[in-house]
């Protein structure tokens, strides 16, 4: 018998299957665009991620909220703002804000 997918498990899991999509875009400098995502669609915490569209649309991630709090299994980054000229990105992150150079993911 073949494995039965346990749809109400996943369900609870995804938030819905909400988890591992990309929300909350900004656009940074030289064609980037800023993004908030999961890095799975079971994992709780939600990170900063770029795509270099100018480059070639590869994805990287730019902030990890475990690396920066030190803490595991939080809700993450919850909001997104960048400056005027998209060269740092502005998140919301365990009740602070954190200031992201963009083109070294160096934060603040």
């Amino acid at each position: 018998m073949p494995d039965v997918p346990d749809v109400p498990g996943q369900v609870g899991r995804t938030r819905r299957f909400a988890r591992g999509v990309a929300r909350d875009f900004a656009v940074g400098g030289g064609g980037t665009v800023l993004f908030l995502r999961e890095r799975a669609g079971d994992d709780p915490t939600t990170c900063l991620w770029a795509v270099d569209v100018a480059a070639g649309g590869g994805e990287r991630l730019v902030a990890d909220p475990v690396e920066l709090t030190g803490e595991e299994g939080g809700p993450g980054i919850g909001g997104l703002a960048t400056d005027r000229d998209g060269r740092l990105a502005v998140v919301t992150l365990a009740g602070g804000v954190w200031v992201v150079d963009l083109p070294d993911g160096r934060p603040r």
